[in-house]
């Protein structure tokens, strides 16, 4: 018997569950409300796509480990992302600034 699976939403967070589950199933659709942009363009629907994003070390850790061979670090370099120390990271939020 055919197993398969169904990720709602075709963002960072559906991919990757994409890929978790891909090893224990036959078959993994993908429902995406939204098209998809050709480039690194902000999302229909996807209010927070405009604002800065962060990926840590640990992230990035956890998508190569659930990704082997990805290379995500010389990926996203190579797209334009920049690497930043935290301690050269100011943020403004409840508390005040950090």
């Amino acid at each position: 018997m055919s197993r398969s699976a169904i990720v709602i939403g075709g963002g960072l967070a559906g991919m990757l569950a994409a890929a978790a589950l891909a090893p224990h199933v036959d078959t993994v659709t993908i429902v995406e409300r939204d098209g998809l942009p050709d480039g690194p363009d902000p999302r229909k629907g996807l209010p927070q796509s405009r604002h800065a994003h962060i990926l840590l070390p640990s992230g990035r850790d956890a998508i190569e480990a659930l990704v082997p061979g990805a290379n995500i670090r010389k990926r996203l370099l190579a797209a334009g992302a920049r690497e930043a120390s935290l301690t050269s990271l100011l943020t403004f939020g409840g508390e005040g600034w950090f």
